[in-house]
């Protein structure tokens, strides 16, 4: 009669930190799995040699810092400088752009309506008494700001030939109608301060 395999047994582990245990096995076991190795094995696996010899847990980590003792840096100066400067580096001439807009069904519409901005009637006004773009249409046609980024390419060229005030002489065919644009403001995007950069890197933000 052939004999039941027997199982291993697995340490009793008692101090081991239940965080790093948890985050080690699951990593250590995934890897077992891959490997064709059993749950059983694969936490075996996950201790030290000497602990499997003598069956204890591995030792313990190193000590928390002592009251007035300072923490060591997740990140030291020099990396965060080189991340800073990677980040002022993205930012070159980036800008931001406030834009307001009026959509409306048809070119001939938009065009009209381009002629009389032109011919100085109020930009506002007729964005809200014409225009289908809801999110606009009641603040005047007021996109708000976004950045470089933010923008067609085809938009944000027409938006750098344009003066600060100026309406594109055009309608612009968008996917739900036509569009009347005017460049309100641009601003080069300034980088934050290296502190500041550090202090939202630093905490998450």
């Amino acid at each position: 009669m052939a004999r039941r395999a027997q199982q291993p047994v697995v340490p009793a582990v008692p101090y081991l930190n239940v965080v790093q245990a948890d985050v080690r096995a699951r990593s250590i076991a995934a890897a077992a799995r891959a490997a064709g190795l059993s749950a059983g094995l694969s936490l075996l696996v996950a201790l030290p040699a000497d602990a499997q010899s003598q069956g204890q847990g591995p030792a313990p980590g190193p000590e928390p810092a002592a009251a007035g003792e300072r923490a060591q840096p997740i990140l030291d100066d020099a990396t965060l400088r080189r991340e800073y400067e990677a980040y002022r580096v993205s930012l070159e001439g980036m800008r931001v752009y406030r834009v307001s807009y009026i959509r409306v069904p048809t070119e001939t519409q938009a065009g009209d309506l381009i002629a009389r901005i032109r011919s100085g009637a109020d930009f506002a006004t007729l964005a809200r008494r014409y225009s289908t773009h809801e999110e606009s249409s009641g603040k005047g046609g007021e996109l708000g700001s976004h950045a470089s980024c933010k923008w067609a390419k085809s938009t944000l060229e027409m938006l750098d030939s344009l003066k600060r005030g100026q309406t594109w002489t055009r309608p612009v065919k968008g996917t739900h109608g036509w569009g009347v644009y005017r460049l309100d403001t641009v601003t080069p995007i300034e980088p934050r301060s290296f502190a500041r950069y550090r202090h939202e890197l630093l905490s998450g933000k």
